[in-house]
């Protein structure tokens, strides 16, 4: 123990690091009076360092230093009035602001609208809430405007408003995503007022000459790729990091192979590049102190051409704290060099911590450090030489052997603890892991370098206009590009290639799930697991299927799918049904029978679906469907609507009205049924229990629905309904609201909740809204209740 401790005190920067990390982790949870106890706090340890009370003073003093810097942060964003204000109002609201343009904001962010950009406000004026606010507030400007507003000084009047939380489990928080940026709201522009234009701003110019350079970088390395977009995109991901273009088919091994590393420029891409230039610097014979002198700036002006990302600039920095190690007489130590990094990224931006980029690139260069000396040794017998025997007796084969060996071997060792180290980030944050990404990488990671260095070579020959060297190395990056890909896709087919798995902390499950998920516009998608069955009722539109229907499903850690029902031909409820057939094994589909309609757009879509080969089984009024069984529960479901006979040219007019059957509770599935739906299921059953627990339903964009009668035959106790502005008609009628108050029916509005999440059990089920946490209802069977 006495020797570990030495280890660790012989890495003080590692260690400062460490009390930053749990200082910020701390600062993230204490109440915003608490600023000045610690820097009451900082003051006293400060003091107490300062006179040399030990070492322990320095590191007490470290993580509340951290904290007050983390505490400042989160007192511009999350604990800002504005902040708290708009976020009580739960509204926009109008105002007038004066400040200045900074920048424009970057087009690869999430959630970044063209003509964004980072407003520094010095005064806003509220009058929606009677506020006024001085000082500096950093804002999100939106405009009408393709491009961004020049850098300087304006008067803008619009409305402050906050991003949106997330409706459903798993999907993007731009709200939070905007406050680790340090934006305290987004400020929307209706009239703008430019008051005095700036004549240089340096930040706006570099970023401004970075654009251009990464757009002339892309026209030199897709020269002669015409025809070949797919491997002129995937070498400009991983020469610039420039991914927009990528498509979901192509970023789909990469992804399920652990390798989607290469897309983002990041420390494997620095690192990479700094090795390049080392080949090139060493033949020259210069001086480390040259070299590094040549290295240092070339490394920060790749982070600069790729648009100067965190992942970038954290990567960068440490290649410059590890070379620069011996200038200052000091050995090269990974864990001290992370630590010195780690320091001085945090000290720079606190909210760095939070982000995914951080904790993998962090977490993956630790555990190499660490583990990669304790996995090679091992090996390294079946390496090394025979002892016995001289070196100089070996034959140049032989010495040749021995290099390959140790080449593999270090590939091997690198990629396995990086493997370890990437594992529980990347089941934290995207609920998945890869068996095979410890082969994938060892194929992957070599045939990046060859596409960087072709790249790097590309561009030299177009900067010294040899133009005939140049068409050679595009057309070799084209074969290296090309066999990248051919190789993510082969080892993405491997078994077991990736799992998903569900998010951490997530309740015991129950026996049956169903869960109703929020989608914008008109869209429907439910989500019911009986067991280990998992099915899907309707996917959505084919937009929504990336951010949120995906993302739910790898948050719950669904790998397969056991069948779909798809209720009708409309693209809000079917279009994401391709793709999710490009990403997940379906074993069955199930529709109306009167789909896909005779003739029109959606039939072509539709007949899409089963290129695969996958045929659907047609479902009309009185058939039924087995969804599985959980223990002593099992689940089913009755088709109510349509009719065989029925001819409506409307596509909410056919679509599926069924009672899922989930244990001892019933729930009515209506997707859009309107007027002739539920007139049709009335006369129809006439007589027959249709008594429901809930109903789960759209809004018809063109006809009445939820009639009183319809209401009274199924006496639900809950309606789940969606609800949204925009289009018009896809809002919730005041009628419905009426007709629910009058029979003492809880409406649940989508709007407001979200995703509905119900949990099923013999005695009971839970009824779980999840934007309003803490007000889970619980609900027992009827039959126990009479």
């Amino acid at each position: 123990m006495h020797g570990l401790g030495k280890r660790i005190l012989a890495r003080p920067l590692g260690l400062l690091a460490l009390c930053a990390i749990v200082g910020i982790i701390l600062a993230e949870y204490l109440p915003a009076w608490s600023f000045w106890f610690l820097v009451g706090t900082d003051v006293v340890f400060a003091a107490l360092a300062w006179r040399g009370k030990g070492i322990i003073y320095l590191l007490i003093v470290t993580l509340f230093i951290f904290a007050t810097l983390h505490q400042t942060a989160l007192l511009e964003t999350r604990a800002h009035p504005l902040f708290i204000e708009i976020e009580k109002q739960n509204a926009s609201c109008g105002c007038v602001v004066t400040g200045r343009v900074e920048k424009a904001f970057r087009r690869d962010m999430p959630g970044s609208k063209p003509g964004a950009a980072w407003f520094q406000a010095t005064e806003i004026s509220a009058p929606d809430i009677q506020r006024r606010f001085m000082g500096h507030t950093a804002l999100k400007l939106s405009t009408s405007k393709t491009t961004a507003l020049p850098p300087g000084e304006y008067r803008i009047e619009g409305t402050l408003h906050l991003a949106p939380t997330p409706d459903n489990p798993g999907q993007f928080d731009q709200r939070d995503h905007d406050a680790r940026l340090g934006l305290a709201t987004e400020l929307r522009a209706r009239q703008v007022t430019l008051l005095r234009k700036d004549r240089l701003n340096i930040p706006a110019f570099m970023q401004e000459t970075a654009e251009n350079c990464r757009e002339w970088i892309k026209q030199q390395l897709s020269l002669e790729m015409e025809d070949s977009t797919s491997e002129s995109t995937l070498i400009q991901a991983i020469v610039l990091g420039a991914s927009e273009a990528a498509t979901d088919e192509m970023e789909k091994p990469f992804r399920q192979t652990g390798t989607m590393h290469l897309f983002a420029v990041s420390g494997l891409h620095v690192a990479i590049v700094g090795f390049i230039f080392l080949l090139f610097l060493r033949p020259f014979g210069a001086r480390r102190s040259v070299m590094l002198a040549i290295l240092l700036p070339a490394l920060f002006g790749y982070a600069f051409v790729t648009g100067l990302r965190p992942a970038t600039m954290r990567a960068a920095v440490m290649a410059a704290v590890f070379f620069s190690a011996p200038l200052f007489h000091r050995r090269s130590d990974s864990l001290n060099s992370l630590g010195a990094a780690a320091l001085l990224i945090l000290g720079f931006d606190t909210q760095q911590l939070f982000s995914a980029g951080f904790q993998l690139s962090f977490g993956v260069i630790a555990a190499i450090a660490i583990l990669n000396p304790l996995i090679r040794k091992p090996f390294m017998r079946f390496v090394d030489a025979d002892p016995f025997i001289p070196k100089t007796l070996l034959t140049v084969w032989q010495h040749h052997w021995i290099a390959a060996k140790a080449f593999l071997l270090g590939l091997f060792t690198v990629s396995a603890a990086a493997t370890c180290g990437s594992v529980p980030f990347m089941m934290e944050h995207f609920h998945i892991i890869t068996p095979s990404s410890l082969l994938a990488n060892m194929a992957l990671v070599p045939m990046a370098f060859l596409v960087l260095f072709t790249a790097i070579v590309t561009l030299l020959s177009a900067v010294l206009h040899l133009h005939l060297f140049q068409s050679l190395f595009i057309n070799a990056n084209w074969f290296f590009a090309k066999t990248t890909f051919l190789i993510a896709q082969l080892f993405s087919y491997a078994p077991a290639s990736h799992y998903y798995l569900p998010a951490l902390g997530l309740a015991p499950s129950a026996p049956i799930e169903f869960n109703v998920l929020r989608m914008p516009g008109g869209g429907a998608a439910q989500h019911l697991r009986v067991g280990d069955e998992n099915w899907l009722l309707d996917v959505g539109a084919a937009k929504d299927f990336r951010y949120i229907l995906r993302a739910y499903l790898q948050h719950r850690g669904v790998n397969s799918i056991s069948g779909l029902v798809l209720s009708q031909s409309g693209s809000q409820h079917i279009g994401g049904t391709t793709p999710m057939l490009h990403e997940y094994p379906v074993n069955s589909i199930n529709q109306s029978v009167l789909e896909p309609w005779r003739a029109g757009q959606n039939r072509r879509k539709m007949s899409l679906i089963y290129s695969d080969g996958l045929e659907a089984r047609q479902l009309a009024a009185d058939d039924s469907l087995i969804f599985g069984n959980a223990g002593s529960m099992s689940a089913s479901g009755t088709v109510l609507y349509p009719p065989r006979t029925a001819l409506p040219k409307r596509a909410n007019d056919r679509a599926l009205v069924m009672r899922l059957d989930l244990g001892p509770y019933r729930i009515l599935w209506c997707n859009d049924a309107g007027f002739l739906a539920e007139k049709t299921i009335l006369d129809a059953f006439t007589g027959m229990d249709l008594h429901c627990d809930i109903i789960v339903r759209n809004q018809h964009a063109d006809d009445f629905s939820m009639l009183p009668e319809f209401l009274d035959a199924v006496h639900p106790r809950f309606i789940i309904t969606s609800n949204n502005s925009f289009p018009p008609d896809q809002k919730l009628t005041p009628q419905l609201r009426e007709d629910c108050a009058a029979r003492k029916i809880t409406l649940l509005d989508q709007a407001q909740t979200g995703a509905i999440i119900l949990k099923a059990w013999p005695q009971r089920m839970e009824i779980a809204p999840f934007k309003q946490p803490g007000q889970t209802i619980i609900i027992t069977p009827r039959s126990a209740e009479l």
